[in-house]
């Protein structure tokens, strides 16, 4: 995994820097690179890695924050690695929160426990009850309170 690059002068000078989020500090920079692209002044590998530095920028875009937990790693990497996860566990928990927000319910009981009624469903209905069936006009079934809409 690649480490995080610094560059003392576009931290102090950010008008310098094209980084959108973190003013002199960026994981886009080749492994190889010791020279800033934007103001030729030397860069250094930081201790953080491209993965950590995408969680924290998740978490916050304020410099000072990337700043203390860079910090927080040199001085107890135990700690680090604490609040490290449990940012990652706050993320997942939102993404999950997100995807079910997301998901079709019920507008009788709000299930997600539905199903999609199928063309051959819908067919079969035409067929045994005609025109008469009221299936062709539904798009879902709830399996919980067997509401059809």
């Amino acid at each position: 995994m690649s480490k995080v690059k610094y560059c003392k002068y576009c931290r102090n000078h950010p008008e310098f820097c094209k980084q959108v989020i973190f003013p002199g500090y960026t994981n886009f920079w080749e492994e190889t690179a010791y020279v800033c692209p934007f103001c030729n002044n030397p860069i250094v590998d930081t201790v953080i890695d491209s993965e950590d530095m995408d969680t924290l920028s998740n978490v916050s875009n304020d410099i000072s924050f990337l700043e203390a937990m860079i910090d927080l790693k040199q001085k107890d990497p135990i700690e680090f690695q604490l609040k490290m996860s449990q940012f990652k566990v706050t993320q997942s928990q939102t993404k999950v929160t997100e995807e079910e927000s997301n998901a079709p319910r019920c507008p009788t009981c709000l299930s997600t426990n539905i199903t999609r009624i199928t063309t051959t469903a819908k067919v079969a209905n035409i067929v045994m009850f005609g025109l008469l069936g009221n299936q062709r006009k539904k798009t879902f079934h709830c399996n919980s309170c067997k509401y059809e809409w």
